[in-house]
């Protein structure tokens, strides 16, 4: 048995989703929801930036766009939260 059969989501880097094309087909075609990840250790990057990330994560079938960033001032975090309103 696939073990994506197994599986109810899989998570996937937003810089992976061109090449994850066939993956992201058949976890679909198996029910199995996809959450789209991204990572910035260095920094929180700009709202624009974030917001094309879930657009391209929404745009390759992903049902949820998860961020990993960086905080290291006060507007690092008004830039998360502008991200949400």
């Amino acid at each position: 048995m696939d073990s994506l059969q197994l599986a109810r989501l899989a998570d996937v880097e937003v810089r992976s989703l061109d090449y994850m094309r066939t993956f992201l087909r058949e976890a679909s075609n198996l029910g199995v929801g996809v959450i789209a990840s991204f990572h910035d250790f260095k920094k929180t990057p700009r709202v624009s930036f974030l917001r094309d990330r879930i657009l391209k994560a929404a745009g390759a079938g992903a049902v949820v766009a998860r961020f990993a960033t960086t905080a290291k001032r006060r507007q690092d975090l008004a830039r998360l939260l502008d991200l949400f309103r």
